[in-house]
């Protein structure tokens, strides 16, 4: 063997370079070493802040995932749910202050804009709120399910924070747009449906419950939303044949079978309808002169021939027109001068608005009818 010292400059040069690389070896697996317990310490503080977070402990949850993220720095996971702690816990601008920070390394972050958009809208940030929920709308989401769905929800809670501003017109636009993306699901034509409805959208809400009861079986929801926008728009016919489907389905509010009886009765005493006959309309005006005068006697209390009684200057003379009109208005005389029926119809709509002035709305059927009968004609009513 050579004495030391008399190793060549080659071996030496060798001997170093395995030395080189085992010191690198082992630094590298020290580093995978650290590194993993860096992870492994991370994902336990976000696991222990989830569960805080889903217990109600806001507060213990923002300390878990801020630990987390002091073992994964720039974790847009960590950092969104240690936002929505803060949140939680009643601390928005820190929230705020997390949330724009991701949202500069992910601007189309769907969830990420969504959670932007709460903010603003809770201080009250109307322009901030709607760029925010249009940019989640349009945003970047999970799995195409569940982007479809999340999206769908942003667009809901876009429609109502403009309801809550008193932007009617700009939400009532917004669901129009929401209403042409959905899918063949009865259940969520029949929600926008409703909200149409609501918004005396009558005309696009029946599109939206016929839709429901296209793409799925007869639903009773649908078939009374149908029945009740109908009714609105006072297409009368189509209104009774849907909430009669309602009713047969034993499932239907009691809303249902009153709008129902109220659209039988102005298909039953209209004297109007064009296909009528000379006779049937002089007996439709007729019967709905009694029924005006009979209503106005339960709400005074009076008898139109009691010409004692003491009543203000109006009804005295809406009676006294109402006994002249009686007088004339047989049905025989109608029938002769079927120019009458107008005017006696003006009579009647003028005697139910006042017994509705003198004592609210009534609950017949058929005094409901002849108001929605004068609506139709166009007159001023309550």
């Amino acid at each position: 063997m050579p004495e030391s010292g008399s190793y060549s400059r080659e071996t030496i040069l060798a001997f170093s370079l395995v030395a080189l690389v085992v010191s690198f070896a082992i630094a590298g697996v020290a580093s995978r070493l650290y590194h993993g317990q860096q992870a492994s310490m991370a994902r336990q503080w976000y696991q222990r802040g989830n569960a805080e977070l889903a217990a109600g402990h806001a507060t213990t949850a923002v300390d878990d995932f801020s630990n987390a993220l002091v073992y994964s720095r720039d974790n847009d996971l960590f950092e969104l749910h240690l936002a929505q702690a803060f949140i939680a816990a009643g601390r928005p601008p820190e929230a705020r202050a997390h949330l724009e920070e991701i949202w500069e390394r992910t601007p189309g972050s769907g969830i990420v804009n969504l959670e932007l958009a709460r903010l603003a809208a809770q201080r009250g940030d109307s322009s901030e709120a709607v760029r925010y929920y249009n940019n989640a709308i349009y945003g970047v989401w999970e799995g195409e399910a569940e982007q479809q769905e999340r999206r769908r929800d942003a667009e809901f809670e876009l429609y109502k924070f403009l309801m809550k501003q008193g932007q009617g017109a700009q939400a009532e636009a917004e669901l129009v747009a929401i209403a042409a993306g959905l899918p063949a699901d009865p259940a969520l034509h029949i929600q926008v449906g409703k909200l149409m409805l609501g918004n005396s959208d009558f005309a696009h809400a029946l599109s939206e419950f016929r839709t429901a009861l296209e793409v799925g079986r007869a639903q009773p929801e649908a078939l009374e939303g149908a029945g009740e926008a109908s009714f609105q728009l006072g297409d009368y016919p189509t209104a009774v044949r849907y909430l009669e489907q309602a009713i047969r389905n034993k499932t239907s509010k009691p809303t249902a079978r009153q709008l129902l009886e109220i659209s039988q009765a102005v298909l039953n005493l209209d004297p109007f309808d064009s296909r009528l006959g000379a006779s049937e309309r002089a007996r439709r005006a007729s019967r709905s002169l009694a029924l005006a005068i009979a209503r106005l006697d339960s709400c005074t209390g009076r008898n139109i021939q009691d010409r004692t009684a003491t009543l203000p200057a109006d009804l005295q003379n809406l009676y006294s027109q109402a006994r002249k009109m009686q007088a004339q208005g047989s049905i025989n005389s109608l029938q002769r001068h079927p120019e009458e029926i107008g005017p006696l119809m003006d009579l009647v709509a003028n005697l139910e608005t006042a017994a509705v002035k003198s004592c609210g709305e009534s609950s017949e059927a058929a005094d409901r009818a002849l108001l929605l009968i004068a609506r139709q004609r166009g007159g001023t009513l309550p």
